[in-house]
């Protein structure tokens, strides 16, 4: 089964089209286990909240670390 995003309407304005760029890199990146994709989608200085436990906000760089561990334990998405 083929992964993919699809939008009931064509993105139109500037705003739209660069969600649809990040919504494409980020899809991207989890589908080719590709952290540095990944990467592409944050700011240096963003602060990233774990869903795991919502009190720990993590930086870029951590963030980017425990995602290479997970990145690992991904089989397959369809």
């Amino acid at each position: 089964m083929a992964f993919s995003i699809d939008f009931s309407e064509k993105p139109a304005s500037e705003e739209e089209k660069e969600v649809a760029k990040l919504l494409k890199i980020l899809s991207d990146a989890f589908k080719y286990r590709n952290i540095q994709l990944l990467g592409k989608v944050y700011s240096e200085n963003a602060g990233i909240t774990s869903l795991k436990n919502k009190r720990i906000i993590l930086k870029k760089d951590e963030y980017i670390n425990q995602m290479s561990t997970v990145f690992g334990a991904i089989r397959d998405i369809s």
